[in-house]
């Protein structure tokens, strides 16, 4: 019997130190460096928002915390950087699945991306060679990339300039609108003169989640305003021919109440009665013609227009800076 416990007892010492010895500590999280958290903190505080994105980036890599790509979001956002702000702030829920903030970040980026398709246009650039390095100046925005390049940029003119070793560089402007993504080939090679040569942008299509439209930001952004002038023009219209029909048939009436005492003829009545249909019907269809042109207004008003629900708290290079929390 006692030689059963012993058995026992050694199988429960075996199995415990079995278990210790294959399990793997905890990983530790990495320390935080304090003098770059709060150089950060402070030059966010005081609204040096360049200067926070290099001391949170230099905070990041030495200490990859997910606090950090909230921070870094949150300065991106401030600076009018709303794609790579939507991209650090998806990052940190996807380093935090089960934060609590969940459901706040997520409206935080949706009302990002929503400014971002209404402010910034989409680029695409490639290279031959590829792999060179390209510089986007676009309005407040600075882009350092490898070609192929994709990306969004802010409307309006936007500054190319290609380099790589043993070329000559490559500028070429473009212009970046919303709708149809700008799609530009640029080719790295000395010309006889020794001088390189850009190929002509591509009409290369890039797919594109919304219907392409053929506008400048100013066009796009006034076609509703004509429309909406264009249609209220017409409905004037149509009140003022249905007032001149009503005019007419009053006219026909005491034509016809006053054939007793003077001699009226059917003609008279017969062409003041069409002349007052005419204009009822011209009437009708103008105020029709002037309600749909008001109402496709308003739909682009909606489309183009900017979201006035978000939040505004003083002003940023793209006019707006949202108040989510605070940073971390």
């Amino acid at each position: 019997m006692r030689n059963q416990y012993g058995w026992v007892a050694t199988s429960c010492v075996a199995l415990i130190v079995g278990a210790s010895w294959g399990a793997t500590p905890a990983r530790a999280q990495p320390a935080a460096d304090a003098t770059l958290d709060s150089l950060a903190k402070e030059a966010y505080a005081r609204g040096d928002y360049p200067k926070a994105v290099a001391a949170f980036e230099a905070a990041y890599a030495r200490a990859p915390l997910a606090k950090y790509l909230y921070n870094l979001g949150r300065c991106h956002e401030k600076l009018g950087d709303f794609a790579p702000a939507a991209g650090y702030l998806e990052g940190y829920l996807r380093a935090v699945p089960d934060a609590e903030d969940r459901a706040e970040v997520e409206g935080l980026i949706e009302v990002i991306r929503h400014r971002l398709v209404r402010t910034h246009g989409r680029i695409k650039v490639t290279s031959a060679p590829s792999g060179a390095l390209l510089f986007i100046e676009a309005g407040e925005r600075r882009v350092k990339a490898a070609t192929p390049y994709w990306g969004w940029v802010p409307f309006g003119e936007a500054k190319l300039v290609l380099r790589m070793e043993g070329y000559d560089a490559v500028k070429r402007t473009v212009v970046v609108g919303p709708g149809t993504p700008v799609a530009v080939e640029l080719t790295l090679g000395a010309s006889e003169s020794g001088e390189a040569q850009a190929a002509p942008v591509s009409p290369v299509p890039v797919p594109s989640g919304r219907r392409a439209v053929a506008a400048t930001p100013v066009e796009s952004s006034l076609l509703p305003w004509v429309g909406l002038s264009v249609g209220a023009a017409m409905i004037g219209s149509g009140f003022g021919l249905l007032a001149m029909s009503r005019s007419d048939r009053d006219e026909r009436d005491d034509l016809i109440d006053d054939s007793s005492t003077r001699p009226v003829t059917y003609r008279q009545v017969r062409e003041i009665d069409g002349s007052a249909r005419v204009k009822w019907w011209g009437g009708n269809a103008m105020l029709t013609a002037g309600v749909l042109a008001a109402a496709a207004s308003v739909g682009l008003l909606f489309w183009h227009g900017e979201d006035t629900a978000a939040p505004r708290v003083g002003a940023s290079p793209a006019g707006v800076s949202l108040t989510w929390g605070a940073i971390r």
